[in-house]
């Protein structure tokens, strides 16, 4: 009688000492799955934010262009074949241009070039005739990092009228 009872009771701890090998399995693979999804998603929540940021920038730099086309004191002119933008005003000239993957501005003629938003694919300022007023419209397009997935081209477009009027 003591013999079978000593052999059922190593039977139950043999199965239990499996049933904890199976748990801890289980946890394991758990646990990677976890890391995994947590790893995924981190990923994308820094992409999101460095969207975030060059969208942020952008808005900034289109702001600061719009300001100075309502600002202007006289006719916006766009001066040789570099596209570079003179915008008139009481303080000096604020000249912007395009060139070498970025978009630079600087306020008057002495002055040294300012970047004012890195990683640019494409920048083009232009005068856009209206029926009573010349409006002028920026269109910018960032260029996309390497290593994300582009779902949406990041292209933007501005646009300004300077308050005094310059008529067609």
């Amino acid at each position: 009688m003591k013999t079978r009872e000593l052999t059922s009771m190593r039977q139950l701890h043999g199965i239990a000492l499996i049933e904890c090998l199976v748990y801890m399995a289980v946890f394991a693979t758990l646990m990677g799955v976890s890391i995994m999804a947590f790893c995924k998603c981190f990923d994308n929540m820094k992409a999101l934010r460095r969207n975030a940021d060059d969208i942020v920038r952008v808005l900034h730099a289109g702001e600061l262009w719009r300001d100075d086309v309502r600002n202007a004191t006289g006719p916006i002119q766009i001066e040789g074949s570099t596209q570079i933008v003179r915008i008139p005003h009481r303080q000096g000239d604020v000249y912007y241009k395009f060139a070498e993957a970025e978009a630079f501005r600087k306020v008057g003629s002495d002055a040294s070039w300012v970047v004012l938003l890195p990683k640019v694919k494409r920048s083009q300022m232009a005068a856009d005739v209206r029926k009573h007023v010349v409006a002028w419209r920026w269109e910018l397009e960032l260029q996309p990092s390497s290593n994300r997935t582009i779902h949406v081209q990041p292209v933007f477009s501005f646009f300004a009228a300077p308050h005094t009027a310059n008529q067609p």
